[in-house]
């Protein structure tokens, strides 16, 4: 029997799941206040987002804090034309060449957040949670036929759901601690199906998504009321989705292949984040993280399949290997305040954690250092409804991704004989806040 490659039956899995990475709090932040400071809050208390940032800032907020936002994002990326699509390798007649469509979906979700002090004794505790809701839509790239699963954009349009509780506690007035956990689940599925080259052929196939929970601690210390300081830690989210395959196929007479695989549909790193912010009587405040993403030993999410059953000889799986490795990203922010109004202004440079396509020619990961550009105002009320107070913040980013020159040598290797990296992203958030 002729031998067959796995790529035709793993066309829509390798299709999204490609390398996917980069959750929400990694691509664009919580809640317009944090982003117009350009994500660099981890020691500047904010609106009830900061939870998320450093659980440990709750402590230096007031009684009681509503958030509710909605954010999104829309991007142009560099098109990719007349490049090695699809090779026998991959189950292809002949070396195929055609355009790939790098073009996403737009982003779009909405955030909620709350805290509030649970005990208010020697040693207050502060509880809160926040959750994006309905579903965190990340970016990916959209391609016009079955045979570009090679090429990938950021990450998968799954539908996720990731709430976090927290809790802080401040040991003194000027320092406190707090901890958290975020909940992280997508979607899975199940279908049965009758073969259609046999009626008497069928396979039954599941997804099952492994639902996790990550840690999330922190602390924050307040010398003066001029300075502030903080470290935080935020866990590994690993969004994995495990598929199975069972096919029963007559031919002849009834043979079964079996399949089976453990991916990541999304994956966020360990993070661990280090800041400072300074303010001053005139209404100045300036602020500054460096964050450390632990990205070293993370693959990619390509479906690595195991195969058993009578067909299994048949079938056959080759991925080229696409290790990642850790960065550091810098985050700087300014805002002014006004009697009632305040402007923010962020930056951010953000290096990538993908392996270079032109040293490791079996990479395709199209990410590049990206500069970061966020701008941001807010307006406070003092006496809104029922003497509450309320905050109204928007902001806009951009985001820009250096061009990368990629060229292939090998004629049979995918993207050859090469395309460019780059293009922008632009973003937006609006958050209402509400103090009790």
């Amino acid at each position: 029997m002729k031998k067959f490659r796995i790529f035709f039956l793993l066309v829509a899995l390798e299709f999204f799941a490609g390398a996917c990475f980069a959750g929400t709090f990694n691509f664009m932040g919580y809640g317009a206040a944090n982003q117009g400071m350009g994500n660099s809050t981890v020691s500047l208390p904010m609106d009830a987002n900061s939870q998320v940032y450093n659980p440990a800032l709750m402590s230096f907020q007031p009684t009681q804090l509503f958030s509710i936002g909605a954010q999104g994002a829309t991007t142009s990326f560099a098109g990719i034309n007349k490049v090695v699509t699809n090779t026998p390798n991959l189950g292809a007649s002949s070396v195929i060449s055609s355009n790939v469509d790098t073009s996403t979906p737009d982003t779009l979700l909405f955030d909620i957040a709350y805290q509030s002090a649970l005990y208010k004794g020697e040693h207050p505790l502060h509880i809160g949670f926040a959750v994006v809701a309905p579903f965190q839509r990340i970016l990916e790239s959209e391609t016009p036929n079955d045979f570009q699963p090679q090429y990938t954009m950021y990450s998968t349009d799954t539908q996720r759901f990731s709430p976090s509780l927290n809790l802080s506690m401040a040991l003194t007035d000027e320092f406190a601690v707090g901890v958290g956990a975020n909940v992280y689940v997508v979607q899975g599925t199940s279908s049965h199906q009758t073969l259609v080259a046999n009626q008497n052929s069928n396979s039954v196939y599941s997804t099952d998504v492994r639902t996790g929970v990550s840690p999330a601690a922190g602390i924050a210390w307040a010398p003066t009321t001029h300075l502030r300081t903080a470290i935080s830690y935020r866990g590994k989210q690993d969004y994995q989705s495990e598929v199975d395959e069972d096919a029963t196929i007559s031919l002849v007479g009834p043979n079964d292949l079996l399949f089976s695989n453990l991916s990541s549909l999304d994956y966020d790193p360990d993070m661990f984040m280090a800041g400072l912010s300074v303010s001053d009587e005139s209404g100045n405040t300036y602020s500054g993280e460096v964050k450390y993403e632990a990205w070293g030993g993370y693959n990619g999410a390509a479906v690595q399949m195991n195969f058993s059953g009578a067909y299994a000889p048949t079938f056959s799986q080759t991925l080229p290997s696409t290790p990642f490795h850790d960065i550091y990203t810098l985050h700087l922010g300014y805002q002014h305040q006004f009697t009632h109004d305040v402007f923010r202004l962020g930056y951010a440079y953000v290096p990538t954690p993908v392996p270079d396509p032109n040293t490791n020619q079996g990479s395709n990961i199209l990410d590049s250092i990206k500069h970061e550009v966020f701008i941001g105002w807010g307006h406070r009320w003092e006496h809104f409804f029922l003497d509450g107070i309320l905050e109204l913040d928007l902001v806009g980013f951009l985001d820009y991704l250096v061009p990368i020159n990629v060229v292939k040598i090998n004629s049979q290797s995918i993207g050859y004989p090469g395309y460019t990296i780059g293009g922008t992203i632009f973003g937006y958030g609006l958050t209402l806040t509400r103090e009790y």
